[in-house]
């Protein structure tokens, strides 16, 4: 398990032209693992692990701004983190998404 850090600063997570359409990415930050996605409406990040089973949620399918798990197929909304379909009913966590100097970085929502 991840040692949760108490500062709040974006921290960065992979090179903005690195990160491709449609495609999770796994990151690990000083708060725990994210997936970021690009979408065709944005870049966003959630806790890399589906609230249903502990799996990591970056070896999953996009569609859209929702992010499918592989294990069971519960999908998850990007922008929000909550849960869409069964089997998972618990939201995952959404994080606040950077892109400065062509380098993407995250940070815990307040």
């Amino acid at each position: 398990m991840t040692k949760r850090s108490t500062d709040t600063a974006p921290f960065p997570v992979c090179p903005d032209d690195e990160l491709v359409l449609n495609e999770p990415r796994a990151a690990e930050t000083p708060w725990g693992p994210v997936a970021v996605v690009r979408t065709g409406t944005g870049v966003y990040a959630v806790t890399d692990r589906c609230s249903h089973a502990d799996v990591e949620l970056s070896d999953g399918f996009v569609e859209g701004d929702t992010l499918e798990c592989p294990a069971h197929f519960s999908r998850f909304c990007l922008r929000t983190g909550d849960a869409l379909t069964l089997p998972a009913a618990e939201p995952v966590d959404t994080w606040t998404v950077t892109v400065l100097d062509g380098v993407i970085s995250v940070a815990p929502r307040p």
